[in-house]
C-alpha cells in the first residue's frame, strides 16, 4: 500500500469514527457542536455523513439522519446543496419522519382538553396522506415503505378508533373493569396483524388484566415483546421474502393464541357477572 493510499484509509477510518463518536450525543448537544464548526468543517462532516449513509438500511439511516439534520439546522442551505441531490440516501428518512410525528400528535389528542378542535385540524390529512405517499413511494426503497406502510396504518387505526381510546382514558367512564373488557373487546375486532396497533393496545390490555389472571398478562406482555423485537427485524429485511413471510407467520400465531386466551377471558368475566346476578336479583 503506497503513501497515498494509507493517508486516505487513516482519514476515512478517522472520519467514521468521528461520527459514531457524534451519534452518542443528544440533539442539543449535536447542535451545540454544529454550531462550533466552520463552513467548511460542516460541508466535510456532511459529505462523511451522505457517504456512510450509502447501503445502510433503515435503523442505521434514522441514527445518521440526526446528525445529518443537526448540520442542516445550523448551516446555510447553500452550502449543502451540492449533497442534497436525489441520490443523497437520506432524503427518505427525512420523508419518513413525518408518518412517525403524526402517530405521535393522534395519540396526544387523545389526552387533549381541545380534542374536538385538534381533530377538526387532522381532517385534511385524511385526503391528503394517500396522495402524499403514492407521489413518495416510488422514491423509497422498500424498508422505507414498509416502515412507511406499517406507520400509515397505525395512524389510521388511531384515527378510525380514537374516539374509543379518548373514553377508555377518561377516568370517569365506568370502572376499571369496563375498560379493561372494552380494550380486550377492540383488540379482538381487529383481524390483521397491526405492529404498532397490537402494541398500543395490548399495553392497555396488560396494564389492568387482575392478578389472579397472571398466566395471560405474561403471554400479553411477550407478545407484546415479540412485536417490538419483530419490528426490528423486518426493517433490516425485504418485504415479499421468505424470511420476511416467516416472521409475520410467528407473530401471527402467537397474536392469534393471544386472542383466544383473552376471548375466553371475556367469556370468564361475562359467566362471572351473570352468576353475580343470579344470586344478587
Amino acid at each position: 500500500m503506497n503513501i497515498y493510499n494509507k493517508s486516505w484509509l487513516s482519514w476515512y477510518i478517522g472520519g467514521l469514527m468521528e461520527i459514531q463518536r457524534l451519534l452518542s450525543k443528544t440533539p442539543e448537544q449535536l447542535r451545540e457542536y454544529c454550531e462550533s464548526l466552520g463552513y467548511e468543517d460542516k460541508q466535510n462532516l456532511y459529505k462523511q455523513v451522505v457517504d456512510e449513509a450509502k447501503g445502510k438500511r433503515l435503523r442505521e439511516l434514522k441514527q445518521l439522519s440526526k446528525l445529518a439534520t443537526a448540520i442542516e439546522k445550523t448551516t446555510d442551505k447553500k452550502l449543502l446543496k451540492p449533497f442534497r441531490g436525489d441520490d443523497n440516501p437520506l432524503n427518505g428518512v427525512v420523508i419518513l419522519s413525518f408518518f412517525g410525528k403524526l402517530s405521535r400528535r393522534l395519540l396526544l389528542i387523545m389526552h387533549s382538553s381541545v380534542y374536538d378542535k385538534s381533530l377538526k385540524q387532522l381532517d385534511e390529512l385524511d385526503e391528503l396522506l394517500p396522495q402524499m405517499y403514492g407521489e413518495l413511494r416510488p422514491k423509497l426503497t422498500s424498508s422505507m415503505r414498509n416502515y412507511a406502510e406499517r406507520e400509515l396504518r397505525f395512524s389510521n387505526f388511531l384515527r378510525d378508533n380514537i374516539d374509543t381510546f379518548k373514553l377508555l382514558e377518561k377516568a370517569e367512564h365506568g370502572s376499571i373493569e369496563e375498560r379493561k373488557k372494552a380494550a380486550i373487546a377492540l383488540f379482538i375486532r381487529q383481524p390483521e396483524l397491526n405492529f404498532q396497533g397490537d402494541v398500543f393496545l395490548l399495553g392497555l390490555i396488560s396494564q389492568h388484566i387482575g392478578v389472579f389472571r397472571n398466566h395471560v398478562k405474561r403471554k400479553v406482555d411477550d407478545l407484546i415483546d415479540s412485536l417490538e423485537k419483530g419490528l426490528e427485524k423486518l426493517e433490516n429485511v425485504e418485504e415479499d421474502t421468505e424470511e420476511y413471510g416467516e416472521i409475520e407467520n410467528e407473530l401471527i400465531d402467537e397474536r392469534s393464541e393471544v386472542m383466544n386466551e383473552l376471548r375466553c377471558l371475556v367469556l370468564s368475566y361475562a359467566l362471572f357477572e351473570e352468576t353475580h346476578e343470579q344470586r344478587n336479583p
